[in-house]
């Protein structure tokens, strides 16, 4: 089990991270085939609670992986979501629960070692902020997009064998709707043509806990 409260500080105080172009070999972009294949991939879902910042299985977080168009693409999808499917729909049973956040992860182990490349498309049905798209490599993390309608690149540093590779949807509230990121054209190559140095964009740094605070007070000056 991972300590989702050390998760939730590197996802506010993250950045997004995109990348210049890159020429990459054709037949290293493997998709989600392989030893890349959903098979090897594990999802699963963790609560925390805001006030002691324990973390446990999942009990409201309720988010998931559409695997329906793989090998090409998958999309993740965060707590929240309303259907039976981890499909993003808005959402509409109430199922949120005050004080519990919580985060969907899907992760692997890279098979070989090289460099992690991926498109990305962030939206996301609650309001900017509440639910962060993450990618987490080995002990690092950074937050990639909070806000509806993002889409970038991503390409990794050299990697070792065996270093672990997630993506995670957090929701700081577990209310007003799933994000969800398609991640495509994904790979794993040891011989990228060109590799280009990552440009860091502007931080994100408390961009979820502020809005959570913003959500709460509106709410308590409505029932006022």
């Amino acid at each position: 089990m991972k300590n989702l409260l050390i998760k939730a500080t590197v996802v506010s105080a993250g950045v997004a991270v995109s990348a210049l172009t890159v020429n990459l070999q054709p037949a290293s972009a493997a998709g989600f085939s392989g030893a890349y294949a959903p098979v090897y991939w594990s999802v699963y879902n963790e609560d925390v609670n805001q006030a002691t910042g324990v973390s446990s299985p999942a009990g409201y977080t309720n988010g998931g992986v559409d695997f329906g168009g793989a090998p090409n693409s998958v999309v993740l999808a965060g707590g929240n979501y309303f259907a039976s499917t981890p499909s993003p729909y808005p959402d509409g049973n109430g199922d949120g629960f005050p004080g519990v956040s919580g985060g969907t992860f899907f992760e692997t182990t890279l098979a070989s070692a090289g460099y992690v490349f991926f498109d990305w498309s962030y939206g996301t049905f609650d309001s900017r902020g509440f639910d962060p798209f993450v990618v987490s490599i080995g002990s690092s993390a950074f937050t990639l997009a909070n806000t509806d309608g993002q889409t970038g690149r991503y390409v990794s540093s050299f990697l070792p064998a065996g270093t672990t590779l997630g993506f995670s949807i957090f929701t700081y509230d577990n209310a007003g709707g799933a994000g969800y990121a398609t991640i495509s054209n994904f790979g794993v190559s040891a011989n990228p043509g060109v590799v280009p140095t990552p440009a860091l964009l502007p931080g994100l740094i408390g961009m979820g806990i502020a809005a959570l605070r913003k959500k709460q007070q509106d709410g308590q000056e409505m029932d006022a």
